[in-house]
């Protein structure tokens, strides 16, 4: 037998022990990247950075920011750096642009699938076309290979959402850790949208019982996408044990950690927010503002129990610098044509100036209505 050199054994010790950490095979801990939208409501075009119509001027003056296509284009930039980051979207990509009021439910599908992300939560706008408004979009989404996750709602009374590929939760392998993946969305729906006969239960209520199924599965990571609101996803992060992440919409809240962010939106808090549960541990909250303007980037350390050490990251903002992904245009520029076509007509004349002003608008009655 050939002798090996101890010098030469210990330089294959290393080595293995080196390929076994960049792995994440039996490290002492695992770090775990999700990448997020919420409320993006149909703004699929690059806008201003207070979320309106990009101008021909903005675009040449490089002041526009946002746009599905620079998500995408920042999505697969991190996926490429960070090994099995999580794509997820915190609800309401309905509503909010004439691409929505004009395709409805087939441009969403067919956005939200070319964009790939990887698990999603429903928003109360997703059922303001009822439950045949939402039908085709679960499968959609089915098809995508995108998982929809809804653990507080009960579609069983609603013919047009029975046997409807939703999931109450997800189990992802991700760097040789299981992550179990919970949902929710605003028990309100009711009175906000349209939802039929679904029925939503207490997110907090309906969160322990799943989380407890999970944990008995030994899943020992588990985060939550919610559209639920800032504030209620602090509560229901203090008091679900073993929730560590939420990923929340709905309040369309910014979060930031420093002092470098955009002088257009003040945070609302930390970008994550940690919150001190009940049980002991800690528990982390964050959301990504609205309209597609930043792209969620966290990245949470776990020990090798599944508890969190540390969290870490901020909203990216999307502007001019962020090149647009060339096949994402593709998939936008027929929505864009008949949408432009759509818009060109006439539908009727005014020779008075028509009111729209919030700050008016909202206190008294206007000519617009």
């Amino acid at each position: 037998m050939l002798a090996i050199p101890n010098k030469w054994r210990l330089f294959a010790i290393l080595l293995a022990s080196n390929l076994t950490a960049s792995l994440g095979v039996d490290s002492e801990t695992f770090t775990l990247t999700i990448l997020h939208t919420n409320d993006v409501h149909s703004h699929i075009e690059e806008t201003t950075k207070y979320g309106g119509v990009c101008s021909e001027k903005d675009k040449n003056d490089s002041k526009c920011v946002g746009g599905v296509a620079r998500i995408v284009t920042k999505v697969k930039e991190l996926k490429t750096k960070h090994r099995g980051a999580l794509f997820m979207n915190g609800g309401d990509f309905y509503q909010g642009t004439p691409y929505y009021t004009i395709l409805k439910y087939h441009m969403v599908s067919t956005i939200m699938s070319a964009m790939k992300y990887d698990q999603v939560c429903l928003g109360n706008h997703e059922f303001d076309d009822g439950p045949k408004g939402l039908a085709p979009f679960l499968d959609s989404m089915k098809a995508a290979n995108i998982s929809v996750v809804s653990t507080n709602t009960d579609f069983s009374q609603e013919p047009a959402l029975q046997g409807k590929p939703i999931e109450k939760s997800v189990k992802v392998e991700v760097n040789g850790r299981t992550i179990g993946i919970i949902g929710a969305v605003l028990p309100q729906t009711k009175e906000l949208s349209n939802p039929g006969k679904v029925v939503f239960h207490d997110e907090i209520q309906s969160f322990q019982a799943e989380v407890k199924k999970l944990k008995e599965q030994s899943v020992d990571i588990i985060v939550g996408i919610t559209h639920c609101g800032y504030l209620r996803d602090l509560k229901i992060m203090k008091q679900v044990d073993d929730l560590d992440v939420i990923v929340g919409g709905h309040t369309n809240t910014f979060l930031y950690h420093g002092t470098d962010h955009p002088k257009e939106n003040t945070p609302e808090g930390d970008y994550p927010t940690l919150v001190n549960k009940t049980d002991g541990s800690i528990g982390l909250v964050v959301q990504a503002y609205c309209y597609g303007k930043y792209l969620g980037f966290l990245q949470v350390n776990f020990d090798k129990n599944g508890k969190i050490i540390n969290g870490t990251g901020n909203p990216i903002l999307l502007n001019s610098s962020v090149k647009e992904d060339t096949e994402m245009i593709k998939v936008i520029a027929p929505f864009k044509e008949n949408v432009t076509k759509v818009m060109k007509e006439p539908v009727g004349y005014t020779k008075v100036l028509l009111e729209q002003q919030d700050n008016i608008c909202r206190l008294r009655e206007c000519n617009l209505g």
